[in-house]
């Protein structure tokens, strides 16, 4: 019997949150009619390509701030995930309960979308990365990175962070998420993260790749030193493992990796397609000389390898506007009839990025 009121205990509380979070929710800012959920949502749906979508975020500013904070804090539970599957198996146009993947992701979004303009939001994200769950940490932790130099004062929290994940590196069930998200918001901080350094510098050598390989760009980023050997063990995609690091490195590093542009480029030339797929996924992470990548890249959209392809539109897509021109519209379109599924809902996306009329015309030529 105490059983039995415990679980409906914690079952009305669950409910009640879920309540008081719907009532919060018709707080949000509205652009054109839609609250700020429904723009992220449309964003997320169409790969977070979609103009609107991101002219609605950008436009609400920061009074889109406490919104993403609230969302930033939703509790997953499996209370909360059958309330999820109800209601989109029912279609509860009222009630807008997303599985917790899907508000983390649009939450992450926001915060990418509106960078600097969520300034108001350090106080509250320092003090997320004590949760004790280990997914909003880890959010509040990248969300500070796209703050940017501006999240400085959230330094020697992060630096906390990262000391604590390092030490449960040897725990039965640890994952790298506390230590990729750490050195991620300390890298994107830049300069002002130099007391990290030390701390970073323990896990240089780490025996698991991805940490080494976060910790290598947040290092360079920070300190402004590294890149060349990076792009030298690019010109030498003999050793595999390292080289694909090395993608990653100067995936991470964005725009700041543009002198990585021709290893890559020539990689891409090479026959092995997981290669290819890394160097494109990587050129598109970098998404800079426009003019230089995007004609090296559009004849993969007709590799023989589903992935290369799919990279190859996302590298596309990531240059933005400045595609406009160096890419023939007929070579998108000609993805939509693409054998993998996964390949023609991207090349719709990219569409309605780069050409939204055009989408709109190919997307109403294929309906039966």
């Amino acid at each position: 019997m105490r059983r039995g009121r415990i679980a409906l205990s914690a079952a009305v509380a669950a409910f009640l949150g879920l309540v008081a979070w719907q009532l919060i929710m018709h707080r949000e800012p509205v652009y054109q009619g839609k609250p700020l959920t429904l723009w992220l949502d449309e964003g997320r749906r169409h790969d977070w390509l979609s103009p609107m979508a991101q002219t609605a975020v950008r436009t609400m500013g920061s009074r889109a701030v406490p919104v993403l904070l609230d969302m930033a804090e939703i509790r997953d539970s499996p209370f909360r995930r059958s309330l999820a599957h109800l209601a989109e198996e029912y279609d509860w146009h009222n009630i807008r309960i997303r599985p917790y993947d899907q508000s983390l992701e649009m939450t992450y979004y926001g915060f990418k979308l509106l960078g600097p303009a969520t300034k108001p939001a350090i106080p509250r994200l320092i003090r997320l990365l004590h949760s004790d769950a280990p997914e909003t940490r880890g959010l509040a932790a990248v969300c500070l990175g796209e703050i940017g130099p501006d999240a400085k004062q959230a330094v020697p929290a992060l630096i906390e962070y990262l000391t604590v994940e390092s030490r449960c590196r040897t725990n039965s069930g640890w994952d790298e998420r506390g230590i990729f998200c750490s050195a991620y918001a300390l890298g994107r901080i830049g300069r002002a993260a130099r007391p990290a350094v030390p701390q970073l510098s323990l896990l240089i050598n780490d025996p698991r790749e991805y940490t080494r390989c976060a910790v290598q760009a947040a290092l360079i980023q920070i300190t402004g030193n590294g890149l060349g050997p990076v792009i030298e063990r690019l010109n030498d995609p003999s050793n595999v493992t390292n080289w694909v690091g090395s993608c990653f490195v100067v995936g991470r590093l964005g725009s700041e990796a543009s002198n990585a542009i021709p290893a890559l480029l020539k990689a891409a030339d090479q026959g092995d397609w997981h290669i290819q797929e890394k160097a494109i996924e990587a050129l598109g992470r970098i998404h800079n000389r426009p003019e230089v990548c995007i004609p090296r890249i559009t004849p993969f959209l007709k590799a023989t390898n589903d992935w290369v392809r799919l990279h190859s539109l996302e590298a596309i897509a990531a240059f933005g506007t400045n595609a406009y021109g160096l890419v023939a519209t007929s070579d998108i379109v000609r993805c939509l009839d693409d054998s993998s599924l996964i390949v023609r809902q991207k090349a719709v996306n990219v569409l309605l990025c780069l050409e939204p009329e055009a989408a709109v015309k190919a997307c109403l030529s294929l309906e039966p």
